[in-house]
């Protein structure tokens, strides 16, 4: 005979086991509040099943002890961040190098190539894996180069957008736009690079006030906040979600 359990149901953030009243009937606010997750950031549930962002004013049934992260806003970029107009300092760019190593070895599986080892402002991913949607405006592709430019402000501030080679097609949406000069002023060099290259600029961003990067003692710390990792789950949101068409 085995003893009833009568402890509340259990859901996980980050890790840390919390508890609501029932996982037959979880909202967004709820884990939001539990978690206390700042406003303006997207809780996600975390499932055998596949990844998916919880809605403001619905209600789920998730499994006990399913697991929620937070990651930081989008929208339509609106920022001006500067690129290449000054150095950062050392410890900046070895955070930098040290998550492009991170996406090298644990997701991509290949060398990602960035303009200036000393000062990254270009990476370019070969091989980033289109999702369903875009797939289907593409037939045959699957895997594309993306461009990432990294403003000077990175890591405290997310990059603006990023570059997909202008013959990918993809949803037009109210969230993204096309052209070649995207984070660039028109006329610098890196917008005349992208323009030789024959790449389209896509303008979804990350909220800036959202963005909540680690505080960095050592170069391994940047894993304890936001990083790469959330631009590239932009860019799979971006490419995956074309509701406003």
């Amino acid at each position: 005979m085995k003893k009833m359990d009568f402890s509340p149901a259990a859901i996980r953030y980050r890790n840390k086991k919390i508890h609501v009243d029932s996982t037959d009937n979880v909202t967004e606010e709820d884990v939001r509040r539990i978690g206390g997750i700042k406003k303006g950031r997207e809780v996600n549930a975390i499932t055998p099943h596949g990844n998916y962002k919880l809605e403001k004013g619905k209600r789920y049934t998730v499994p006990n002890n399913t697991k929620f992260t937070d990651n930081p806003g989008i929208r339509k970029a609106s920022h001006e961040y500067t690129y290449g107009h000054y150095r950062r300092e050392d410890w900046k760019n070895a955070v930098i190098l040290d998550q492009i190593k991170d996406l090298e070895e644990k997701l991509f599986k290949t060398d990602i190539e960035v303009d200036n080892v000393d000062h990254p402002v270009l990476m370019r991913i070969p091989n980033f894996r289109l999702p369903k949607e875009t797939r289907r405006l593409n037939p045959g592709v699957y895997e594309v180069p993306v461009i990432i430019a990294l403003p000077d402000q990175f890591p405290a501030l997310p990059p603006v957008g990023f570059f997909l080679p202008a013959e990918i097609r993809a949803g037009d949406h109210g969230n993204f736009s096309r052209g070649f000069h995207g984070a660039f002023a028109s006329d610098s060099e890196g917008a005349r690079l992208m323009e030789k290259m024959n790449y389209n600029w896509y303008c979804s961003s990350i909220i800036a006030d959202t963005w909540e990067p680690a505080e960095i003692r050592k170069i391994s710390d940047w894993r304890y906040g936001d990083n790469l990792w959330n631009v590239i789950t932009l860019l799979t949101r971006v490419l995956s979600d074309f509701s406003d068409d």
